[in-house]
């Protein structure tokens, strides 16, 4: 049966696995407070652990790594030539109504 909290596998009977329990002690209940457990939910198919687990090759994480820099530092450039623009758009409307912006 799985851990209620982080879905861990445990040996029959337990609720909470050692890790939970451990965070829990910070928070002690007195004793006799009524308590409402979740229900357990099943456990997970092994397909879809697979599918969470799955390791890629360091060579396609680079890649993939690297075109992710490539459309961020893309997406930087353009943001800062917008900045550029409008504030080249700002401070000639401001010098046309004789406005001095200050430097």
């Amino acid at each position: 049966m799985p851990c209620i909290k982080c879905r861990r596998k445990l040996e029959e009977g337990q609720v909470f696995c050692s890790s939970c329990l451990e965070g829990m002690e910070a928070y002690p209940v007195k004793p006799g407070t009524p308590i409402q457990l979740p229900p357990r939910l099943p456990e997970l198919p092994q397909k879809n652990r697979r599918k969470k687990q799955r390791e890629r090759k360091p060579e396609v994480e680079i890649r993939r790594l690297r075109s992710s820099i490539r459309w961020l530092t893309l997406a930087l450039v353009i943001v800062l030539l917008a900045f550029v623009l409008m504030s080249t758009f700002v401070l000639l409307l401001l010098r046309e109504q004789g406005v001095t912006p200050p430097l």
